[in-house]
């Protein structure tokens, strides 16, 4: 879908007057450092982004008293961290807090083998990785400026400075803040990071803005802190500014039994469970709908760095990806983080999608004010990462690659899933039923969001969408694949779907499993829809519809047998209905394809097309219907069908409107009782195309025709049919 239009919302800040600094370099970093000198930080080292970012001359973030929560605000500094920051004073010795002394962790040093550019594959790993080692003491005896005898240790609320260091560099090269005060914390992951932020700005009772659908985590987050969510409308590009805008602008209080929303969660690039990127023009429309209601914004971005080439079909040469890192970094979409003049935003980074989630390390960007907040729930609670997954990543990101090698590891990752990706949306293109199953490839993330047609189901008007979705999710485990619920990721579980979605995610699986299981996902819902090999499922399909359009429905069944090709198997449909008009045959031909239907426009018959009905050939072909319809409508009562004196033929049409899949009928040949009249040959479609024949006539040279209820005719002004009782089996 595209963009909505601009919104005209004027901001509590003005953004347009702010001058944006140029980011920092990686040449920039290096020379900073090295005027700097050695980094000294030892065990439970107090440190401060400020001690590594720019000097920056914009503006103090705005402060956010009013939005912070009651726990939050009673939160102090721990007595025992604050007391650590006198261990840095020459020739202290420490009686005061229980760290352990170093001598007994039972660990000397630690190895790893770590891939380097330009070769970042596991091969290219094992002939030319470099080999990295940490020991106890490297800090105290050697060059290095970080060891196990402090990773080891109890630490900071922050995290250690060492690898502090490098994620304020990096968020200073990738997005530049542009107000004055910003900092960074490091964190155990986003979910925590989450669950911490949830409690600095909610109370319980309060709402909690968010796609409509979202990260199934951070609404179970919330849920237990009392807080609820409420979904804002999405399109291709995620979250839509102006339904949350208007959500807000008409917020009834007393109505909704909560104050005004204040706080929104949103994972604007590779949206979890969507696929879906914000536009940089759709982000700024969100942050001026944010100023306008004084909303601040929690920024989840696990997927940031694994926005890919665009895709270009699966037997076109994909985009080629940057060249270096300085094409790869202007390629990014702006984060929220970038436009953030107000200081309203908490961004949250972490490491899981991008090095590995064991790690359970992280980290958060926001003001002064909310990272003190945040820092002091660390001090009772997580305090910081494990010191062994920071001495890890530190030798890996600061000491083996720096900066420059990061990024390149991340264009690496972006080439990688890109494949990953096309792989996935190939299969798709293959193996699933492009009118039962629709989506958009995704510019982002691990994930495929799958949208079911439920047009055609055949119990689409009797079951629920959740029933139908269980029992298409069940299908495919008994296939072998492992799908996600689309009803899962609901902000709101209050309000039941209006829609059936299903997610695939391309970042587990080889491309060749990934192959191999979107073919099953096809069969799987093939089978749910009546879809079989031959063309069977496209009258299934037709037949659903047309009992849907029906006014009055009595009873619509399906049953198949035995499975293949059409030849081999067996289809017996059974439609009840009281009355189904010509206009809405027309419908059902402009608007579905396939659409067969079959029409018997005799005055009794008993078994229609029960005897010597075969499926046997293709018609390419389109079918209309003629529009003469106005005698029908205007003499209802009027027959519809001439007498003959002779025995005569009867046609017996199946209209099939899919070039690809269509199927006829040939010569149904069945026995009218003697002396009976016979309505003459109902010409129901015109076909055409490709010299294209209709179905060929049905010869009747015995006893046995006949149908319960009114009686079944028509002629080529369409018409209203009233019919009783009508069986088709297919052979």
């Amino acid at each position: 879908m595209a963009p909505p239009s601009a919104i005209d919302i004027r901001g509590l800040t003005d953004t347009e007057a702010v001058i944006y600094p140029d980011p920092l370099t990686v040449n920039e970093v290096a020379e900073r450092r090295a005027k700097a000198g050695k980094l000294i930080a030892g065990v439970a080292a107090g440190t401060s982004s400020d001690l590594f970012k720019s000097k920056s001359h914009g503006k103090p973030a705005k402060r956010f008293d009013h939005l912070i929560s009651e726990e939050s605000k009673s939160r102090g500094l721990s007595s025992l961290k604050g007391a650590a920051k006198f261990l840095s004073t020459p020739g202290i010795i420490s009686l005061g807090g229980g760290l352990p002394c170093s001598e007994y962790f039972p660990f000397q040093d630690i190895s790893m083998t770590v891939p380097v550019a330009p070769d970042f594959s596991e091969a290219g790993t094992a002939k030319s990785g470099v080999v990295v080692k940490t020991g106890k003491y490297d800090a105290t005896q050697g060059d290095g400026t970080y060891d196990l005898s402090i990773c080891l240790n109890y630490g900071q609320g922050t995290g250690s400075a060492q690898l502090l260091r490098f994620v304020v560099e990096h968020t200073e090269i990738t997005h530049s803040p542009p107000y004055k005060d910003w900092q960074c914390a490091m964190s155990i992951g986003s979910t925590m990071s989450l669950e911490q932020a949830y409690r600095i700005f909610t109370e319980r009772g309060d709402y909690i803005l968010s796609e409509q659908y979202t990260f199934a985590s951070a609404v179970e987050t919330a849920l237990p802190l009392g807080c609820k969510f409420l979904g804002i409308k999405m399109d291709s590009e995620g979250l839509m500014p102006e339904d949350m805008d208007e959500i807000l602008s008409n917020w009834d209080v007393k109505a909704r039994g909560a104050r005004k929303p204040h706080l929104l969660y949103t994972v604007p690039t590779g949206q979890n469970p969507s696929g879906a990127t914000q536009s940089v023009e759709r982000r700024k429309a969100l942050y001026k709908v944010c100023q306008k209601h004084d909303v601040f914004i929690i920024e989840d971005e696990p997927y940031y760095f694994l926005q890919m080439q665009p895709y270009t079909g699966a037997d076109a040469p994909p985009a080629a990806p940057p060249a270096n890192n300085e094409e790869f970094l202007r390629q990014l979409v702006p984060s929220l983080l970038s436009l953030d003049t107000d200081g309203r935003v908490m961004r949250l980074d972490s490491f899981s999608k991008v090095i590995a989630p064991g790690t359970r390390t992280g980290w958060i960007t926001a003001s002064a004010q909310i990272v003190e907040r945040f820092v002091r729930h660390n001090e009772v609670s997580a305090q910081n990462p494990s010191g062994l997954s920071a001495i890890t990543l530190y030798k890996l990101l600061d000491e083996t690659w720096g900066h420059d090698g990061y990024l390149e590891w991340l264009r690496h990752l972006r080439i990688e899933y890109t494949g990953r990706r096309d792989a996935l949306l190939a299969a798709c293109e293959k193996f699933l039923p492009k009118d039962i199953i629709t989506w958009t490839p995704p510019a982002a993330g691990m994930f495929l969001w799958l949208e079911v047609n439920l047009a055609n189901h055949p119990h689409a008007a009797t079951k629920s969408i959740l029933e139908i979705e269980d029992e298409m999710f069940l299908a495919c485990v008994e296939k072998g694949v492992l799908l996600s619920k689309g009803s899962w990721f609901l902000g709101d579980k209050t309000k039941a779907p209006t829609q059936l979605f299903l997610r695939a995610t391309f970042a587990a699986a080889t491309e060749e499993k990934m192959g191999q299981a979107i073919e099953r996902v096809g069969v799987a819902i093939r089978e749910a829809y009546g879809v079989k090999a031959g063309g069977i499922g496209s009258m299934h399909n037709a037949f659903a519809l047309f009992w849907r359009k029906t006014v009055e429905v009595r009873e619509f069944s399906i049953s198949q047998p035995g499975f293949g090709a059409v030849q081999t198997g067996k289809v017996e449909i059974k439609i009840k209905f009281e009355k189904f008009g010509a206009k809405e045959l027309r419908l059902i031909t402009q608007r579905h394809k396939p659409i067969p239907i079959i029409i018997i426009p005799l005055k009794r018959i008993r078994h229609p097309l029960k005897r010597n009905t075969r499926l046997h050939k293709q018609i390419k072909a389109q079918a209309t219907l003629p529009p003469l319809i106005k005698r029908a409508e205007q003499e209802p009562n009027k027959p519809l069908t001439k007498p003959v004196p002779k025995r005569d033929q009867c046609l017996s049409k199946l209209v099939q409107a899919d070039v690809a899949r269509a199927v006829g009928v040939k010569a149904v040949k069945e026995r009218a009782p003697r002396g009976e009249e016979r309505p003459e040959t109902a010409e129901l479609a015109e076909l055409d195309g490709a010299g294209a024949r209709g179905v060929e006539h049905a010869d009747h040279e015995g006893d046995g025709v006949g149908v319960e209820g009114r009686p079944v005719a028509v002629d080529e002004g369409g018409g209203e049919f009233r019919l009783g009782e009508l069986t088709a089996a297919c052979y």
